[in-house]
């Protein structure tokens, strides 16, 4: 999914009010990501200090109140950039950041509907991603110090929209912005696990359009559901292009790979190690593991390691139990004119007692290959579920240049 226009003009600012601390501070203010990210136990959180809320009364609360940094040290600590670099020495290891990045956007959730109220205690869990779009000539690099900034902009009944910057920080402390992510977070009751209300959000962005950015977003999310290939058939006008794809053999005439050989596969059995405030597989490292093996799928295609350039939405269908089998399937759905590789990767609760399958995700993956993009192969279904894999991952990357 492209952000729109105006993301970099909605783009998060420091509160007025703001404290920075040290790291012996990051387990109070940011617990879920602390309990997980090495780079935030030795980074430097920044937050908005609240007077606490021991009441069950729902009230009102400003942005600020969910309002939380970390920055990751890269391009001072040797261990950490080795704990987190791919094996280029420079490029982080995307699957890593994804899955601690939503573990930071469910920290500013829990901020804001103080989940550690003990009138009130809550949790929360991930619904959906609305996708990160790297900024044009920004990468996931760790030659300078990284810094997530994030708060809720937008509140239902029992969710929370969260939206988190990713920033690059240079050593004379400018920030150059890389991108942005919307985390929709549900907040349940700690003892039963039903939806629980959540504080009303007041104040914060002045600008009309802000609102209507959310709404625009759901709506999309909706529309997407509603016309996914899994669901209907194809558009009258995208049948003649699978026609001409098997008449043809491919797509131009350069080298053509059938989407067959671009599949990986991982089976998986889900640890408690990973496991959320709820008892379940926490969502981040399904996404995490996701984009490894699609990665993977990437570099069967290409021939060369591939460069992460996005993630497209993503909606957690069902929660995973630990202990779970999950099937990881990956595949290159599509290979745009402008370099760009989606791939799509559906992961399955598995029984190998009985066979039963079950989707819990599907998520889609843009990957840069790094080179002149007429000389990548172009991929070639050659089933009527590849066709339908490929005509989505075409849709997508339409939708990606509007």
């Amino acid at each position: 999914m492209k952000l729109c226009s105006s993301t970099t003009a909605l783009r998060l600012r420091r509160p007025s009010a703001h404290v920075l601390g040290t790291a012996s501070d990051v387990e109070k203010h940011l617990p879920l990501l602390h309990s997980l990210s090495k780079g935030a136990k030795r980074g430097v959180p920044g937050w908005v200090q609240q007077p606490p809320l021991n009441s069950t009364e729902i009230v009102d609360r400003k942005r600020s109140a969910s309002w939380l940094e970390v920055t990751y040290p890269f391009a001072s600590d040797t261990e950490l950039r080795d704990h987190y670099q791919l094996a280029d020495g420079s490029s982080l290891r995307a699957g890593m950041f994804l899955e601690e990045l939503d573990a930071f956007s469910a920290d500013c959730a829990f901020r804001h509907c103080d989940g550690t109220s003990q009138a009130r205690p809550l949790t929360v869990v991930t619904a959906a991603h609305d996708g990160l779009a790297l900024e044009p000539g920004t990468s996931l690099t760790m030659t300078s110090d990284l810094r997530l900034r994030g708060a809720v902009v937008n509140v239902g009944r029992s969710s929370m929209e969260v939206q988190t910057d990713v920033l690059r920080v240079d050593s004379d402390g400018s920030e150059e912005y890389t991108g942005s992510v919307f985390t929709i977070m549900v907040a349940r009751d700690a003892e039963n696990v039903h939806a629980a209300s959540v504080h009303r959000l007041v104040g914060g962005d002045s600008k009309p359009w802000a609102a209507e950015a959310a709404k625009a977003r759901s709506a999309k999310r909706r529309q997407l559901a509603a016309t996914a290939l899994d669901l209907v058939p194809p558009a009258d006008d995208e049948v003649p292009i699978l026609h001409e794809l098997w008449r043809s053999g491919g797509e131009g005439g350069g080298r053509v790979v059938p989407m067959a050989e671009t599949v990986q596969t991982q089976l998986d059995i889900q640890q408690p190690a990973h496991r959320n405030m709820n008892g379940f597989m926490f969502g981040g490292y399904i996404m995490r593991r996701a984009l490894e093996v699609g990665w993977l799928s990437a570099y069967r295609f290409t021939k060369r390691p591939p460069r992460f350039v996005g993630l497209d939405d993503v909606a957690f269908k069902k929660p995973v139990p630990v202990g779970s089998l999950i099937e990881f399937v990956a595949r290159v759905a599509y290979a745009a004119d402008n370099g760009e590789i989606r791939v799509h990767v559906k992961a399955e609760r598995v029984s190998l007692r009985s066979g039963r399958r079950e989707m819990t995700n599907q998520l889609n993956f843009t990957f840069g290959a790094d080179a002149d993009a007429a000389t990548l192969p172009t991929v070639r279904p050659d089933t009527y579920e590849e066709g339908m894999v490929y005509l989505e991952g075409r849709r997508r990357a339409a939708a990606s240049l509007t």
